[in-house]
């Protein structure tokens, strides 16, 4: 069974290179849609190819990272955002995104979603399918907040209900669905701001949000990592550290203090940003 298994991984794989070396890979699933979802299955099999596709995706802010950030990697919304580096995209109904507080015009189905949703004060979850079908999502919110945690957006509906301001959330490595809202906000004239975790993988996870979306960072300075760390020296390993490309100076702080600042930790003050409507950018 393992003999036939390897077998059937490595037909597809080739059926990938020999995809890639002719026409490129699809960015759109196309006929390798659901392969992501087979080599997730023979997760074993598949790791060491991975591994060897993991330094281009670094060049995307894709990689692997070490300690907790390496069980982190090896679930399966991380080794999907690896297959995304490297042109298999997520199919139209497993690739999800969260949003809440955001009320755009039009009859579109997202929009109807996202209206309805913010109106009763829930999350709205959207399909990759259903964002593809609308060609734009028109919204007149100067700020979208943009985090790398649930937690945090559940926070946000418990404190401000029918009121909330529009938070996305990308549950870390953001998927496809993830990507195209942020683009399509943005497109609307939204302006980004992502928050995440203050560690080796959410640099990455945040360059990579930033790159991808025009985001601005928003509290992940060094002056924001220092300040934490000086209320509590003590905490998990920040893993495999990358630079920042926003601020040069806080992979050398994470690299000195080897000490984690989780999202979760800043939620009161990422909340209070919220209510006031205004950005500590960095």
């Amino acid at each position: 069974m393992v003999v036939q298994r390897e077998a059937a991984v490595r037909s597809a794989l080739h059926a990938v290179n020999e995809r890639a070396a002719c026409n490129g890979l699809p960015t759109e699933g196309e006929s390798l849609e659901g392969l992501s979802s087979a080599l997730d299955q023979f997760r074993d099999l598949a790791e060491p190819w991975l591994d060897r596709h993991r330094d281009h995706a670094h060049a995307q802010q894709v990689t692997r990272s070490s300690s907790e950030q390496a069980r982190r990697s090896r679930d399966n919304a991380h080794r999907r955002a690896v297959w995304e580096s490297v042109g298999v995209a997520d199919d139209a109904l497993s690739s999800v995104v969260l949003a809440a507080g955001i009320h755009p015009d039009g009859d579109s189905l997202p929009a109807v979603i996202l209206r309805a949703c913010a109106g009763s004060g829930h999350a709205a979850a959207l399909t990759l399918g259903q964002l593809r079908d609308s060609t734009d999502l028109p919204v007149f919110h100067p700020i979208v907040w943009v985090v790398e945690n649930s937690s945090v957006l559940s926070s946000a509906l418990r404190r401000f209900g029918r009121a909330c301001p529009p938070v996305v959330c990308t549950s870390g490595w953001p998927n496809s669905a993830g990507i195209l809202l942020l683009r399509m906000l943005a497109d609307s004239g939204a302006e980004l701001h992502y928050h995440g975790d203050l560690d080796g993988e959410g640099i990455r996870i945040a360059s990579y949000v930033m790159d991808k979306t025009g985001a601005h960072p928003w509290r992940m300075s060094t002056a924001d990592y220092l300040r934490e760390v000086g209320d509590k020296p003590d905490g998990p390993d920040p893993g495999r550290i990358s630079p920042a490309s926003w601020d040069a100076e806080l992979a050398q702080h994470l690299g000195e203090h080897r000490v984690a600042v989780y999202e979760e930790r800043l939620t009161p003050m990422l909340l209070d940003d919220m209510a006031s409507g205004s950005s500590y950018e960095g």
